[in-house]
């Protein structure tokens, strides 16, 4: 408050409604400042040659200095990140604390406020909980390989998984579209996240994989992880969210595949994983802090550990793929990319799927099965 501004308005004869208006203050305000100016013996021309604190200290008196506590932000953030917590409850906790130690305390809504400048300051202002969420969906057709020896160019999707508190993103090619290699998707997003949100938010994927086992693959992983799985399309409101943030990823790789073709499924690979680190190494809703930051600062700590193993494995074997880029499994012959010839790999014959390694590195596709001859 100008306290001179008011003293110098009222000598040059301004109403106390034109000074209030002119110091963009109440009427109210004015009349206390001027009764409290003659009661001291103080006009303007006393008032100017005073500092500000000097001025309010013989209008009103010594401040009484604060005996408020300030509130331990730091750990009323990462409280603020648990299942359950709100701001409401860790107000009554602080008010407490205060009334314990004798100390003055701020109301709920002033507590509130500080709060929420100390959120905007660290940059910790996304709108979700740290560890909360999973968003998981497949982005179609974004980029496209050309086989050499087919000389055709094919589609591929991208499974990406994200957790939007920190924007921390996991992708791969998901090559072949089908069920196991969507669920071998999420154990290498584990593997990366060194678990899990405490939900997982998932798209519809129902032309995609088979519904029935994806249902019976999730329940025994929420069961045996204390988690749960959602389909998206039941929360409108989450699903735009989670479209949103899935389109940015889009974008994001659509940029930088651009009139690219790659000539084998590793180059893709090779390719997303550079990507990917890329992205992760940029900042999310603003903040000062790239994606990656923000989850080893902070979201690390909440990822909620998994059990789900990388590779269920019911036999293993070693092949050898031969100068036609072939191998031959159970009289079905896999034809591989060139870049695999004379190569040897590791072979998982799993209930439904068999998995290629080369080089400790899954192959996540085969490409096509020759005909027999």
């Amino acid at each position: 408050m100008n306290y001179k501004e008011i003293l110098r308005n009222h000598k040059n004869g301004l109403t106390k409604c034109e000074i209030a208006d002119s110091c963009c203050c109440s009427r109210n305000t004015v009349a206390s400042v001027l009764k409290k100016a003659e009661s001291a013996g103080i006009d303007y021309v006393k008032a100017k040659d005073m500092s500000d604190e000097q001025l309010q200290e013989c209008l009103f008196g010594k401040r009484k200095k604060d005996n408020y506590k300030i509130p331990d932000f730091d750990e009323i953030f990462l409280k603020m990140q648990e299942s359950n917590v709100t701001i409401t409850e860790l107000w009554r906790e602080y008010k407490e604390d205060c009334i314990a130690e004798n100390k003055d305390y701020y109301g709920l809504t002033r507590f509130k406020e500080l709060y929420k400048k100390f959120i905007d300051e660290s940059q910790n202002n996304s709108p979700f909980k740290a560890g909360e969420v999973m968003f998981v969906s497949i982005l179609d057709d974004i980029c496209e390989i050309e086989y050499s020896q087919t000389c055709k160019s094919v589609k591929i999707g991208v499974f990406c998984a994200m957790l939007p508190y920190s924007g921390y993103t996991y992708i791969q090619p998901i090559i072949p579209l089908n069920t196991d290699t969507w669920l071998m998707c999420h154990a290498n997003a584990f593997s990366m996240f060194g678990g899990t949100g405490r939900k997982i938010m998932c798209s519809d994927v129902r032309d995609i994989v088979s519904v029935k086992q994806i249902a019976e693959e999730y329940r025994e992983l929420s069961e045996k992880n204390d988690i749960a799985v959602i389909p998206v399309n039941s929360r409108k409101s989450m699903k735009k969210t989670m479209d949103i943030n899935m389109e940015i990823v889009r974008e994001y790789i659509g940029k930088k595949a651009k009139d690219k073709k790659f000539g084998s499924v590793r180059e893709l690979e090779r390719f997303i994983k550079t990507i990917c680190t890329e992205f992760n190494h940029n900042s999310n809703y603003n903040n000062i802090r790239s994606r990656k930051e923000l989850f080893d600062d902070v979201e690390k700590n909440f990822i909620k550990s998994t059990q789900t193993a990388k590779v269920k494995a019911a036999n293993t074997f070693f092949k050898l793929v031969d100068g036609n880029g072939i191998v031959e499994i159970e009289d079905k012959k896999y034809l591989f990319d060139d870049m695999y010839k004379n190569e040897v790999i590791t072979v998982y014959k799993k209930t439904a799927v068999i998995e290629f390694y080369c080089d400790n590195e899954r192959i996540t596709a085969v490409n096509e099965i020759v005909p027999e001859l």
